[in-house]
């Protein structure tokens, strides 16, 4: 059998510009013995995991099989869509769940975290993983769950996630009396009903004035889509939410900020502490308003 494992070798570590002295020193042989390698010989079966993680490629990529990535994503999406329509989610998280242990190099099981620890809601914990590339965070656990993967974008999440004062004027708005309270309620209602002033003002039982106030700036800010109305009483403005599930990962993630994980059942830092934000756009003077 011709051996395709010297040449994937050799082919992998120059593409990576890694010479045959620093794979040697990471995988704790000699160089002589990685030249040997890529000659016609073997490593100890035991190697191979150290030699894929160093490379940052996978033990079917050394052995010259590379890994199809049409093939997997189609077999993701042909497990979920084989599954009852009122199940994909939940298998979605299975395969979220997968990721996360693929990241992280864990095995299902560590730390005794199987799916029983998974539906126990006094559990509270995280995944994560960090790099220079981006991050991934979890919470699996029974009593709430979500997963977010964010790739690093080219130019830094800073580019897109840039200090800016629409976010002062939206903390300051959501700092106001009564308006969490509205946005909780909008987002209780279905989102083909719609609310005017009044209705919102006796479900708070706030002041119709004050309620007109809450409902003109969320229409200001986007949070509602504002109609106008012919009835008895004349033309009028009714409001629809625009929130919709944005509210329940907001929460969710304001949640997180202020009750930030401190235990993890798997987690990976390989960022070296490398800022996530780090072209300081919050020391630039902001534009004044128009």
């Amino acid at each position: 059998m011709k051996n395709e494992f010297n040449t994937a070798l050799k082919e992998i570590r120059k593409k990576k510009g890694i010479t045959q002295e620093q794979l040697a020193d990471a995988v704790g042989v000699s160089a002589q013995a990685v030249s040997k390698w890529e000659m016609n010989g073997y490593p100890d079966a035991s190697l191979l995991p150290v030699i894929a993680d160093f490379l940052e490629v996978t033990i079917d990529e050394l052995f010259g099989n590379p890994i199809d990535k049409a093939d997997t994503l189609n077999e993701v999406v042909k497990y979920i869509m084989e599954k009852p329509y009122k199940e994909r989610l939940q298998y979605g998280m299975y395969v979220c769940r997968a990721i996360g242990l693929g990241m992280t190099n864990t095995e299902e099981g560590y730390w005794g975290i199987t799916d029983n620890a998974f539906n126990d809601p006094n559990l509270d914990l995280y995944s994560e993983f960090t790099s220079a590339e981006g991050f991934f965070q979890s919470r699996l656990c029974e009593s709430l769950q979500y997963f977010l993967i964010m790739p690093e974008p080219k130019n830094g999440y800073d580019d897109v996630l840039k200090y800016d004062e629409k976010y002062v004027k939206l903390f300051k708005f959501l700092g106001k009396p009564d308006v969490l309270r509205a946005m909780y309620y909008l987002a209780g209602i279905s989102g083909w009903v719609y609310v005017n002033v009044g209705s919102l003002a006796n479900s708070l039982n706030i002041s119709v004035e004050r309620s007109k106030e809450i409902l003109e700036e969320m229409a200001e800010l986007g949070l509602v889509s504002c109609r106008r109305l012919n009835s008895e009483r004349g033309e009028e403005k009714i409001y629809q939410s625009d929130l919709e599930n944005n509210f329940v990962s907001f929460m969710t993630f304001c949640r997180t900020m202020l009750n930030l994980p401190c235990s993890f059942n798997n987690q990976s830092n390989n960022r070296e502490r490398k800022a996530f934000f780090k072209n300081n756009t919050q020391t630039n003077k902001p534009e004044k308003e128009k």
